[in-house]
């Protein structure tokens, strides 16, 4: 097994629920990503897996993930979220926890479709509906997504000049354009704490500079995003109006395919 498995985590130095839910039988691939200020205290709180230090003065998560991708260039990843728990979806369509062996099943699969050309995709989030087919293509991915050893990461804009750009859509707005496929999984899943929860991003995240950044993504690609407002029913946000998206994914996909046909026969 060549994937490694990249978690980026602030501000939940005794908290990693993402790390904690890992068979501890691959936490000799987990990378945690701490910042300059972490890293003595992470580094000697958890010995069972290997942690990586940013570069001073890295603020933001899209900056982060992108010293991501150049440090792991050429490299399988699967770059998590640090607050993550995992979830198979059983016959009656009902999710449970992960088995180990499981975990193990899903990380080949992943390679699979690595081994077959996908470059990028994901685990669905269990706030979605079950579905019973396993995969979905060229549809939303956030929270975790893994890059094939094929991934360029010179080749997108990660979102680092934007204070709250939705970093995870426009980077996969990004790829489904330029003709890059994904896959998600729906038979494995993951399950996030809410949005905005105390650490990570939380540290300078408002609802303000949140809405701005859907409004961006929108403006990115106003072929395929809409934004439209809706009141947050949990989290810390509960009541306020909030900004979210509606993003045509297929068709951002089926784009890059008119335009392949367009070059081909002229």
């Amino acid at each position: 097994m060549s994937i490694e498995i990249i978690i980026p985590t602030l501000g939940r130095c005794d908290n990693q629920i993402t790390l904690n839910s890992i068979p501890q039988k691959y936490h000799n691939i987990v990378t945690l990503v701490v910042q300059e200020h972490e890293y003595e205290y992470m580094k000697n709180t958890y010995t069972t897996c290997n942690v990586w230090q940013l570069p001073s003065g890295t603020k933001g998560i899209a900056v982060t993930r992108k010293h991501i991708g150049k440090n792991w260039k050429g490299k399988r990843i699967f770059v998590m979220d640090d607050d993550l728990k995992f979830i198979k979806i059983n016959s009656e369509l009902k999710g449970v926890a992960m088995t180990e062996a499981e975990f193990s099943n899903m990380l080949i699969e992943i390679e699979n479709y690595m081994d077959n050309g996908y470059i990028h995709g994901g685990l669905s989030t269990h706030n979605t509906p079950p579905n019973e087919k396993p995969y979905s293509f060229n549809t939303r991915v956030y929270t975790n997504v893994f890059y094939s050893e094929n991934f360029d990461p010179d080749s997108v804009d990660w979102g680092e000049n934007y204070l709250l750009m939705p970093e995870d859509f426009y980077l996969t707005l990004q790829l489904l354009t330029t003709g890059f496929q994904n896959v998600v999984f729906n038979h494995y899943r993951v399950n996030p704490s809410a949005t905005n929860s105390k650490g990570g991003c939380e540290t300078y995240r408002t609802i303000e500079n949140h809405n701005r950044g859907q409004e961006i993504l929108a403006e990115k690609f106003p072929d395929f995003v809409e934004v439209y407002e809706k009141e947050q029913t949990s989290g810390p946000w509960k009541g306020l109006a909030k900004k979210a998206l509606k993003i045509k994914w297929k068709q951002a996909y089926e784009s890059s395919q008119r335009n392949t046909l367009e070059e081909f026969f002229g």
